[in-house]
């Protein structure tokens, strides 16, 4: 994470403007250009950022009935509070799992709390957490993808005086907190949690989850024999397109690698790769494109399908086969 977010820093204005306020002696070439700063002014400038951001996290406000608090940017937050100390990383996230789970909370305000405890806890920055707090931001991400609780108090009362209600616009906690429990998860039954509730939860409410979380939607439907009842060609035909994303994962990892495939299984693939949604497209051509990476054979019928998604007019679902 740190090498994703060091080559941003480096050629961002802001940090040319920290470095000013900060009253740090900076060379000419980094106030006229984009050019890199000196190593240690950098590293004091990425400290310095980095506690600010921190501060700001740990600073959040509890919610308070008719007082909305819309925090912003909080993921990016995280990804600058990462360079603190492990143990200040632990006491932000102590502050932001009270926040994600205080319903008087915007829900807004709750899912980007979740996606800041996301980046905190993935890899080896929530190794460095401890197991207890890693845990404990497993069982938030399951109990919050379960609960869904989609509206706040806010929504559901008025103040007495209001002369109207704001409506914040449909916001589900359903796919943040499926990201942050498998974020947050350590071992295979961990995992295994997370697939669990996703197969128990309802269609309409998979419907909402996000495009990045599809894979995890895509696993829990292909263990056993699907979710709810629902086959994978009644899941390639249903009107969400996350759902038929998920689909599309789900035939290449149990039918693309097969030693053949019926008919049926056949006209579903070239189906899903000739849908109308670019998502459920693109998804189609990164599962195919990851399973010729790992050294799997494309049957014939998965081979038909990729000579498809090659040809697709968009460039984006393409470049993973090319």
């Amino acid at each position: 994470m740190r090498g994703v977010l060091l080559p941003n820093l480096r050629t961002s204005n802001r940090l040319a403007r920290l470095a000013v306020e900060l009253e740090l002696d900076v060379p000419d070439p980094l106030r006229v250009t984009n050019s890199p700063p000196p190593v240690e002014e950098f590293r004091l400038a990425v400290k310095v950022q980095a506690g600010i951001s921190g501060k700001r996290l740990a600073e959040l406000p509890s919610g308070q009935l008719y007082t909305a608090s819309m925090p912003a940017g909080l993921p990016s937050d995280a990804l600058l509070a990462s360079f603190l100390p492990a143990e200040d990383r632990a006491d932000i996230v102590r502050h932001l799992i009270t926040i994600a789970s205080d319903r008087l909370h915007l829900i807004s305000t709750r899912h980007e709390t979740l996606a800041a405890l996301e980046v905190l806890s993935r890899r080896e920055l929530g190794d460095e957490l401890g197991s207890i707090l890693l845990q404990e931001l497993h069982a938030l991400g399951l109990r919050l993808a379960l609960s869904d609780d989609s509206r706040s108090p806010h929504e559901l009362e008025t103040h007495p005086l209001s002369a109207f209600r704001i409506n914040w616009g449909p916001v589900s906690l359903i796919g943040q907190g499926i990201r942050l429990a498998y974020a947050a998860a350590r071992n295979e039954e961990e995992r295994e949690a997370v697939s669990r509730t996703i197969g128990s939860l309802p269609l309409r409410s998979l419907e909402s989850v996000q495009a990045n979380a599809v894979a995890n939607v895509a696993a829990a439907f292909g263990s056993g024999d699907g979710v709810n009842g629902h086959s994978l060609q009644s899941l390639g035909r249903l009107g969400s397109e996350s759902l038929r994303a998920a689909a599309a994962i789900w035939w290449t990892n149990s039918i693309a690698l097969a030693s053949d495939a019926t008919e049926e299984e056949a006209d579903l693939g070239v189906e899903l790769a000739r849908d109308e949604s670019a998502l459920v497209r693109r998804s189609f051509s990164l599962a195919l494109a990851s399973a010729v990476a790992r050294g799997s054979e494309l049957n014939e019928a998965a081979q038909a399908v990729a000579a498809s998604l090659r040809d697709d007019r968009y460039w984006s679902v393409r470049k993973s086969l090319v």
